[in-house]
């Protein structure tokens, strides 16, 4: 009896220090969950600013013809992507379009200038133009959709579809804050596999108006997001913190220990936090290519692509875009996408760059952005050459 005593006291002054930290800690990290999480506040200027530069009620969000974006690069070094009246991006070249791209950031060359972007040195390289129609995290679901509601030249041959292997995650996301903590105000269709065929759930949000019954429609993404019970409600602290401490200890240890470290500096607590979370990701995707249902629904959207493009006489082609954490896993044997990306290539060209990045010193072609490092300009000239090497 006394040491069920003696447990029972621990666990409370445990539970006490645990919330504080919790309490604390939520204040200031994006990525710590409570019952208090899901009071949002949703800004009426950064909707205004959404719906001004961004939103599209069929794809989520999207890029806009004669759109000039400012970014801030690390250092506060300052970039701008520049769009044309079709809508791609700027390349300043004068060939013919024979190759039109959509996907993420990785395809879109993130955080480069633009004459610096892959797309853009193939283009010159080949005297081809290479259009670039990708978004920033666009999951192959809304690039796919984006392809197939475009109107392109007459002269496209090729279409590219270019992801990162974490696209497994965001095809089956249709509320970013479920799969990325933090990011409410981003929403999305996707695709479900209903009767062993796809079926399109459109973006919850259709209009700005949509916002006054915004606690209805998260209700509902509750139903139609995969990351709701998988990751969202695994990560968040609801009644007993010791409990839901136990329950993902692997993660809250380090969680706290970063907490506890850098209680005054919030600057590397975050940076801190944002790589563990950053590579529980990576590793959470490269997982789910081993997962029935996340496969199927997957193999079933790249068939699509084949169906449509060839309907429209072009010829489809993925190209796999690894981020620096999927090639540690791949180095260390626990790559699990190789594998499913092979088992199509009868079907379809896929360009994975894995194996090409793991032959070099990988590491001189990531920049370390906030974001999970996409690739510099010298990234960039390395996948433009391989692409070349593998298309031609």
């Amino acid at each position: 009896m006394i040491y069920l005593l003696i447990f029972i006291f621990f666990v409370l002054i445990f539970e006490f220090y645990l919330r504080k930290l919790i309490d604390r800690g939520q204040k200031k990290i994006q990525w710590i969950l409570t019952n208090n999480s899901e009071n949002f506040k949703f800004d009426q200027k950064i909707i205004n600013k959404i719906f001004k530069n961004s939103f599209h009620k069929t794809l989520g969000w999207d890029r806009f013809p004669y759109q000039k974006i400012k970014v801030k690069k690390n250092f506060n070094k300052t970039l701008f992507y520049k769009f044309t009246k079709e809508g791609f991006r700027y390349i300043g070249s004068k060939h013919k379009n024979k190759f039109a791209i959509f996907g993420d950031s990785f395809a879109f060359g993130s955080f480069v200038n633009d004459n610096s972007c892959w797309s853009s040195l193939v283009s010159k390289k080949v005297k081809k133009n290479f259009i670039n129609y990708s978004v920033p995290n666009y999951g192959f679901d809304q690039s796919l959709l984006k392809y197939e509601n475009k109107k392109l030249d007459k002269n496209i041959e090729n279409i590219i579809i270019g992801v990162v292997p974490e696209t497994i995650s965001r095809i089956q996301n249709i509320w970013k804050h479920y799969l990325e903590f933090g990011n409410i105000y981003g929403f999305k269709p996707r695709y479900i596999v209903k009767n062993n065929k796809l079926s399109l759930l459109k973006s919850p949000l259709q209009s700005k108006r949509d916002f006054k019954k915004i606690k209805q429609i998260i209700e509902k993404c509750k139903n139609n997001d995969f990351f709701y019970k998988k990751k969202y409600l695994v990560f968040k602290f609801k009644s007993i913190y010791f409990i839901d401490f136990l329950k993902n200890f692997t993660f809250n240890i380090s969680l706290f220990y970063f907490l506890i470290k850098y209680k005054n500096n919030y600057t590397k607590l975050n940076k801190s936090i944002f790589t563990l979370v950053y590579k529980h990701n990576i590793r959470s995707a490269n997982d789910l290519y081993t997962h029935p249902e996340s496969k199927k629904l997957f193999e079933k959207l790249i068939f699509k692509f084949v169906k449509v493009a060839k309907k429209r006489n072009h010829r489809p082609i993925i190209i796999i875009f690894p981020q620096k954490y999927d090639l540690e896993l791949y180095k260390n044997k626990k790559n699990k996408f190789n594998d499913y990306f092979n088992k199509f290539k009868n079907k379809i060209l896929i360009i994975n760059l894995t194996e090409d990045f793991s032959k070099v010193n990988y590491s001189k072609f990531f920049q370390d952005d906030k974001y999970g490092g996409h690739l510099n300009e010298k990234g960039n000239f390395f996948v433009a050459k391989k692409i070349l090497e593998k298309i031609s």
